[in-house]
């Protein structure tokens, strides 16, 4: 009985640092667009609300494609766009606001979309942007609302 409940014990610090740790861990693919120069769009617009679809399993994928990729980056250009468009929703109707379901993605990511599908290669670019040819969405040039 001593030795289970030494055991649980363990088990629940281990799993209570690995949670600490793996928060407080900076995501490698949202680090590299930083460098790129890509902007987090909340840091920029709070107002604008994100979701990224890929970081859940509520997507076409039926899983969570992006894993620690969590935050909307998009290119400087880009955000100010979105900015001018937020303003007017603003403006005109007031309390609404844009929702981000998908920004910049990775071509890590894009491949691992393509390989996923269970389609014909032809039929795939049905649903997801040929990797090979690359997306908008790989330089931070779209967004999904």
């Amino acid at each position: 009985m001593k030795s289970t409940k030494f055991y649980l014990t363990v088990l629940f610090i281990s799993f209570t640092i690995h949670c600490i740790q793996a928060q407080s861990t900076p995501c490698a693919y949202e680090e590299k667009m930083k460098k790129q120069g890509l902007v987090e769009v909340q840091k920029v617009l709070p107002e604008v609300f994100v979701q990224l679809k890929y970081a859940t399993p509520d997507n076409f994928m039926k899983k969570d494609v992006y894993g620690c990729l969590t935050h909307a980056y998009l290119q400087k250009e880009v955000v100010q766009m979105l900015g001018k468009a937020q303003q007017y929703l603003n403006q005109h109707y007031p309390g609404l606001h844009f929702l981000i379901y998908d920004a910049t993605r990775p071509l890590a990511k894009q491949w691992e979309l393509w390989n996923s599908l269970d389609l014909p290669v032809k039929q795939r670019s049905n649903y997801v942007a040929d990797p090979a040819i690359h997306s908008i969405h790989n330089y931070g040039s779209a967004i999904d609302l």
